[in-house]
């Protein structure tokens, strides 16, 4: 008896959850992208730029630094939570 008033009231209140979340999404509009127009012209002036900054190196180098980032994070806060380290 208890059990199913638990049951149902998180059943009520994911429901209520995703109506909300629906509303939002109904607002937002179907592609984020509609205005953007890709012309050649950016292609080619990155092209000049790569000679300068070389963008393949870069997004590897902050891939790798985030990821590092997110694991020191995430080991630093489960040692936190299971009282390893305070």
């Amino acid at each position: 008896m208890i059990g199913n008033f638990f049951v149902n009231f998180i059943n009520g209140f994911v429901k209520i959850l995703a109506q909300i979340f629906n509303a939002i999404l109904a607002v937002l509009p179907l592609d984020p992208f509609q205005g953007l127009t890709v012309s050649p012209l950016p292609a080619k002036i990155l092209g000049y730029m790569n000679w300068c900054f070389p963008f393949a190196l870069i997004c590897v180098t902050l891939v790798a630094w985030v990821s590092c980032l997110v694991v020191w994070y995430a080991v630093s806060a489960l040692f936190r939570i299971t009282q390893i380290v305070e």
